[in-house]
């Protein structure tokens, strides 16, 4: 909602932005089901990490890496927001790449309690190294590269589809910091967007529920950018199946077609971000409701 005010200040309207994009998201139901129906955690992380972001963007880099800390503390798929936040940094410079260090230390301050209670000093970091790689193969659920290749084992791909991501994530950010481009809020939100799913497309062992960050932001960037409105349906609509296929038996739509769908959302969403990177100056040319 903060980004989605500070996006429409240059419309002269920011409160009616911020009323679309929390309503967007409150009735988003892919939030519905997973915070409502599962009772899940992807809002609390998905909103830490967003909040993160928007602390530093506005130069209060402490406040954001805080939130960042209870964000990856919470749940280790909200190091998606990374790269982005790596990329602002490397283009700004407006904090300290020290600031990272809070990170680390508010997860250990989130796990004094578990610490009193008796488990080791470590004990985040463990149970984050024994998530990777506890599936043996590199599709679970989520719909993405690895659909394709369901036998591919872990032990072999694993490494290299981590390579594959960071080198996808490297050119962009390289790119970006060298473009002439002078980015706005609106922007960065649909960065935030491309950088998540381009973790959620190539990595391995992709649960349905790890690509939230995206599922949620896509449809606020679509307030701002007309060709954006299908794509954000296409992508709650993908992920409300796989929602249904993995807890409301579902089973109605071939994981291959949600896979094809996902990554041709993926595709264009690489187009418009990497021709952005050298518009200019100017904004993509669109209506904007």
């Amino acid at each position: 909602m903060w980004m989605a005010m500070e996006a429409g200040e240059e419309k002269g309207n920011k409160y009616f932005y911020g009323i679309c994009a929390f309503s967007l998201v409150i009735c988003n139901p892919l939030a519905i089901v997973n915070s409502g129906y599962l009772a899940q955690s992807e809002s609390i992380w998905a909103g830490l990490a967003m909040l993160g972001f928007w602390y530093i963007y506005q130069e209060k880099p402490v406040r954001g890496m805080w939130a960042l800390g209870f964000a990856i503390a919470m749940k280790l798929q909200a190091v998606f927001i990374l790269p982005i936040v790596l990329i602002y940094y490397f283009y700004k410079k407006k904090f300290s790449i020290l600031h990272l260090l809070w990170i680390p230390v508010v997860i250990q301050v989130v796990c004094i309690p578990a610490i009193i209670g008796g488990c080791d000093f470590d004990v985040a970091y463990r149970s984050y190294t024994h998530l990777m790689g506890e599936y043996p193969f590199m599709y679970y659920y989520y719909p993405n590269i690895w659909t394709f290749f369901q036998g591919a084992p872990y032990y072999i791909f694993g490494k290299w589809a981590m390579a594959l991501t960071f080198a996808v994530l490297l050119m962009f950010a390289v790119l970006f910091v060298h473009s002439d481009r002078k980015y706005t809020i609106k922007d960065y939100m649909e960065y935030i967007v491309w950088t998540t799913m381009t973790c959620a497309m190539f990595l391995p062992c992709m649960h349905e529920r790890y690509n939230y960050i995206a599922e949620m932001v896509l449809p606020v960037c679509a307030v701002f950018h007309r060709k954006l409105r299908l794509p954000a349906l296409a992508l709650v609509l993908i992920s409300l199946q796989c929602y249904g296929q993995g807890f409301l038996v579902w089973n109605r739509v071939s994981p291959y077609a949600l896979a094809a769908g996902n990554l041709l959302l993926y595709f264009y969403l690489t187009w418009r971000c990497f021709y952005g990177l050298y518009d200019r100056g100017e904004a993509v040319k669109e209506e904007i409701c």
